[in-house]
């Protein structure tokens, strides 16, 4: 894992590390914070239901 804004952590496993403190059978996905927001956004947020989503 690389990251822009915290630039001293490479080749961190961060995966396996959240897997290992969040004991449990969940499913655990990484991506950048764009999707994620826009994600959360459509499945808890004000944009819950709609089929279509524009997310800027």
């Amino acid at each position: 894992m690389k990251t822009t804004n915290l630039p001293k952590i490479k080749d961190f496993p961060a995966r396996s590390y959240l897997y290992k403190k969040l004991v449990g059978n969940i499913r655990i996905m990484l991506d950048n914070d764009a999707h994620t927001a826009t994600l959360a956004e459509h499945r808890n947020g004000a944009r819950r239901g709609f089929i279509h989503m524009l997310y800027y």
